[in-house]
């Protein structure tokens, strides 16, 4: 056998090794975005209440990772519903994985997606690459995301006064907020963190405030 026969052999390979690639994560995608259709079409007889919602993916996503594993999370197959609604039509020539399509999901312009799923595929986009493009449009879609001041200059954020209280205090938490166990008392140690002692401890703490 030749080696220019060897080359070809092994171009024809590939190449049908990634049109079996390709037509398994299409069809991946196409499970998903029927999930998310089957979800959205029983939320309607549901009267689409988000309760009612809520309760369905939860259910959902205990049974199926219980009967499948990994893959079925709520954030998954919110995701899917999410992916369904935005495409009602099947994106078909669409040749892009899933993870690249949860990308797009922020978009709100059907049209301005599929603009943007063609570049990826013409322009191999990478992932980083594709963020940055999907926060450029969706800032474009919704100015008021971003913080703007119409006078070109900041709003000037007051400063907090400082107080400043004595060293080695602590505060105990008022018994009307929690019962305090036998033979314990619960600090406050501020930033809504309390701590339980034993009582015989807590004079050396200092100074209750």
């Amino acid at each position: 056998m030749s080696v220019r026969l060897q080359k070809t052999t092994y171009r024809r390979l590939v190449e049908d090794i990634t049109a079996l690639y390709d037509h398994a994560r299409n069809t991946v995608v196409e499970s998903y975005w029927k999930i998310g259709k089957r979800i959205v079409e029983e939320e309607q007889k549901g009267e689409v209440k988000a309760e009612y919602g809520a309760q369905l993916i939860a259910r959902l996503s205990k049974d199926l990772s219980e009967k499948y594993g990994r893959g079925f999370s709520e954030r998954n197959l919110r995701k899917m519903r999410q992916f369904y609604s935005a495409n009602e039509i099947w994106p078909e020539t669409a040749k892009l994985n899933w993870t690249q399509h949860i990308e797009l999901l922020p978009i709100k312009s059907q049209a301005t997606r599929r603009k943007l799923e063609r570049r990826i595929v013409f322009d191999k986009l990478s992932q980083t690459q594709i963020r940055k493009a999907v926060k450029e449009i969706t800032q474009k879609e919704d100015p008021g995301s971003s913080v703007s001041h119409p006078s070109g200059n900041p709003a000037a954020i007051p400063s907090l006064p400082c107080i400043r209280g004595p060293l080695h205090t602590y505060t105990l938490v008022d018994k009307a907020k929690i019962a305090y166990p036998r033979g314990f008392v619960v600090v406050d140690c501020g930033f809504n963190v309390w701590r339980q002692i034993p009582r015989n401890e807590a004079p050396a703490l200092g100074k209750p405030s």
